[in-house]
């Protein structure tokens, strides 16, 4: 999951008369709005310096422009009406989100760091966290106790509200497998275990797993984040594969990377790659395809 999160008392410590939460429920947690909260949320005060918004730790850098893409309906890959998979980043919406993310990043108005260690997180070095679920539900919900989650704001070419929040599984997810073998009923019976433990029951399954999240993660006193966070696990980006995942990582960091150089172009470098990512592309659906049949 890729969260955004605000640091409560950081934030309340710059005296803004409305909170980020109030800006969603009027319908104005918007891009543009976010570049102004984030203005106002920097200091560049020696001794007082505060980022805007951090990520916590470089390797999760690209998660910025890649939420702002899912936010504003953009997609890593698109599908034809053929069902060809096609490269996504040059499409409208996402170009326009990749450009607004660029403005962000070289903002000299805007604090920004792509490596904002946990330290700097509890002792209030940034209003705005960018960070993933196993820093949530670990460090961050061990050592911070004013930690609220936010959808990422939405983008101008989007229905406000529609891309409910910007978080993706850009390689693998986790499941558990059981290969049985016809004549071992024990690996048989550890998989009627299994689904019985995973039934939504009072104490297991489903019901169970997120009362102890609310309980242990969130607390009563912050129904909303909890609230978020059930509506982001039921809408979030899969990846495609681990060479994708990798693909992913290293266009938009060859954009971060390029920000600062005055020649940089957002829409002619998506544009220059589209060949290259759609021949992967092709290589990976015959693949798909190929495996699809052979496991019939």
């Amino acid at each position: 999951l890729c969260i955004l999160m605000e640091k409560q008392s950081v934030y309340d410590s710059f005296g803004l008369d409305f909170t980020p939460r109030e800006l969603d429920e009027r319908g104005q947690w918007t891009f543009d709005t976010f570049t102004d909260v984030l203005e106002q949320t920097s200091s560049f005060e020696p001794g007082r310096e505060i980022y805007g918004i951090g990520v916590t730790d470089v390797a999760y850098w690209p998660m910025f422009p890649m939420a702002a893409v899912y936010a504003n309906g953009g997609e890593l890959v698109t599908e034809d009406a053929e069902g060809n998979y096609k490269f996504g980043l040059n499409s409208a919406n996402a170009l326009n989100a990749l450009e607004w993310a660029k403005s962000v990043l070289t903002s000299d108005n805007i604090n920004s760091t792509d490596s904002l260690s946990l330290d700097e997180v509890y002792d209030g070095g940034a209003a705005f966290i960018l960070t993933t679920g196993y820093r949530a539900f670990q460090e961050l919900a061990e050592n911070v106790d004013d930690l609220l989650w936010l959808p990422f704001p939405y983008g101008p070419d989007v229905e406000y509200g529609s891309t409910t929040s910007a978080c993706n599984s850009s390689t693998a997810d986790c499941a558990t497998f059981i290969f049985t073998q016809p004549d071992d009923d024990r690996l048989q019976r550890v998989g009627v275990i299994f689904n019985e433990l995973f039934e939504p029951t009072e104490k297991y399954g489903k019901n169970g797993y997120n009362d102890y999240l609310a309980r242990n993660y969130f607390g009563e006193d912050d129904p909303q984040s909890y609230e978020l966070y059930l509506d982001m696990s039921q809408n979030y980006h899969r990846g495609w594969s681990l060479e994708l995942g990798i693909m992913q990582s290293r266009l938009v960091n060859a954009l971060i990377k390029g920000i600062d150089d005055p020649a940089f172009d957002v829409v002619s470098t998506m544009n220059s790659v589209e060949e290259m990512v759609n021949s992967q592309l092709q290589t990976y659906q015959q693949q798909e395809a190929e495996f699809s049949q052979n496991n019939q």
